[in-house]
């Protein structure tokens, strides 16, 4: 695939409802919560947009098995928060956490802000980027607030129309 369809990858746009995708994603990644302590607790609302949903199934998915991944016991709680004019959907665990200074490495190509003890945990360092890419393609935008040992908010932003 030449290098030019992923730095501008196509997308589909129509209405959807951001709430249906929400409970696809929740029945996708409960399998990833067999024999832990984690409740995953997903928002039940309609919530219309015109965007991508393919690509808005592939961020929400990333940022939901992300907070899954790094939660050994607690909650990961996904809500919906219309806005004016945008839609944020809110990815909120209460897993390690991130290190302040090493937030700004979370949308870096490759980058990976957890150590060598956490290994098992650890992906490629793509996903995010690769997610906040489809967002800003979208007009929209990711943003991460951690705190380490009480957990992460990932907040997807994005246009209603």
């Amino acid at each position: 695939m030449p290098s030019s369809s992923l730095d501008q990858p196509r997308l589909r746009s129509r209405p959807f409802d951001v709430g249906e995708l929400l409970a696809d994603v929740e029945a996708t990644v409960r399998p990833l919560l067999r024999g832990r302590a984690v409740a995953l607790n997903v928002a039940r609302a309609p919530a219309p947009i015109v965007a991508d949903p393919t690509r808005v199934r592939q961020i929400v998915y990333n940022l939901v098995a992300n907070a899954i991944r790094f939660t050994e016991r607690g909650s990961v709680d996904v809500t919906l928060e219309p806005g004016e004019g945008t839609i944020a959907v809110r990815v909120r665990d209460t897993g390690v956490g991130i290190p302040k200074e090493k937030l700004a490495l979370l949308f870096q190509d490759f980058s990976q802000v957890h150590g060598d003890h956490e290994a098992e945990l650890r992906g490629s360092g793509l996903g995010l980027a690769i997610s906040r890419r489809y967002a800003r393609l979208m007009g929209g935008d990711i943003v991460a607030e951690s705190e380490p040992g009480r957990g992460s908010t990932f907040t997807l932003t994005l246009p209603r129309e």
